[in-house]
This record gives C-alpha cells, sequence and structure tokens, in this order.
C-alpha cells in the first residue's frame, strides 16, 4: 500500500496521541507515588513524634521516682544517724552503769564497727554509708 500524505499524517497523530496518553499515564503513577510516600513520611513523623512523647513522659516518670527514693534515703540515712547516736548514748550510760567489761560485747556486734565485709564504712566527710544487705533492707522498707 502507497502512503499518502493524509494516510502520514493519520499514523503520525495516532503515534504522538498514544505518546501523550503514555506520559499522562506515566505521569499520574508518578503523582500517586509521591502523594503515597508523602502520606507516608507524614505517618512516619506522626509515629516517631508519638514516640518521643512517651520517651518524654518516662524520663519526667522517672526523674520523680530518683527524687522521690533519694528522699527516702535521705530520711533513712537521718533516721539511722538519729539512731546512731541513741545507741551510743545509750551505749555511753550502760558503760556508766556497769562498766566498760558489761558492752564490750555490745559494741563488737555493733554493725557500725565492722568493716570490711560490706555492711558499712564511713566516707571522706565521716558519715556512715551503708552498703549491701543493710542498704538493701532500708530501701525495701520505702518502697
Amino acid at each position: 500500500m502507497v502512503q499518502t500524505k493524509s494516510n502520514t499524517g493519520i499514523a503520525s497523530n495516532w503515534s504522538s496521541t498514544k505518546s501523550i496518553l503514555a506520559k499522562e499515564e506515566h505521569d499520574q503513577r508518578k503523582e500517586r507515588r509521591k502523594q503515597s510516600n508523602r502520606e507516608s513520611a507524614k505517618r512516619s513523623r506522626c509515629r516517631r513524634q508519638e514516640e518521643c512523647r512517651k520517651l518524654q513522659a518516662k524520663a519526667e516518670d522517672l526523674a520523680k521516682e530518683t527524687s522521690n527514693l533519694r528522699a527516702g534515703i535521705m530520711r533513712v540515712s537521718k533516721e539511722c544517724r538519729k539512731l546512731k547516736k541513741e545507741n551510743k548514748s545509750i551505749m555511753k550510760g550502760l558503760e556508766k552503769m556497769y562498766g566498760p567489761d558489761a558492752v564490750g560485747d555490745l559494741k563488737a556486734e555493733e554493725p557500725g564497727s565492722v568493716t570490711g565485709d560490706g555492711e558499712s564504712s564511713s566516707d571522706e566527710s565521716g558519715n556512715e554509708t551503708l552498703h549491701g544487705p543493710y542498704l538493701w533492707a532500708i530501701f525495701c522498707m520505702y518502697i
């Protein structure tokens, strides 16, 4: 078949129409992907923000708990110092009444006099610090 100018024009129009439709389809798919990616990125940002809010709330809760525990330790330490003073006073009174031999065994059993076995020791400022089972027992009382 011999192509005439009119046949060539129709074929040319058809192929250009086809390529225009293909390009439009390609552009639509590209736009849908972009939109899908935007929505996915938005969901991802929302998840990260929610995670961040949860972590901030947890950090605040832990800070409060730490503060409460420190206050409890301070209360217990204060009570411990008070009881040690009272114990020391009682020991002196017993020593005056019954002599140093009568309280010698008690002084040897006194937790504050034992060092090196992890029960108690003094820090640089001379304050007694509790370790091991004593601290744990005191800590458990205030939980």
